[in-house]
């Protein structure tokens, strides 16, 4: 799995005055909360998408990545999971 930032160039071209969620550990809290409300239907839908082994997914707008990670332990073996995002604070590059 590997999470983009702000300043991959995959992540250029938005400004930051346009994001929809603050950034910083407050936004990435808030992620954090949303990312645990949605995971039933995020489950869901990944149920009726059905990425398997091998699969390579791009998440746009990742956020602090949670989805990504969901998605990568669909995906592997053999499989990618890529997400980027403008804002560096959420993912904290792991």
């Amino acid at each position: 799995m590997r999470l983009c930032s702000g300043t991959d160039s995959l992540a250029r071209g938005m400004p930051e005055d346009k994001y929809a969620i603050r950034g910083g550990e407050q936004g990435r809290e808030w992620l954090r909360l949303l990312s645990r409300i949605m995971e039933p239907s995020t489950n869901a839908l990944f149920d009726r998408l059905k990425p398997g082994a091998g699969a390579s997914c791009l998440d746009i707008g990742c956020g602090g990545g949670d989805v990504t990670r969901m998605l990568a332990g669909r995906v592997i073996p053999g499989g990618h999971a890529v997400g980027i995002d403008f804002d560096r604070s959420p993912i904290g590059y792991r």
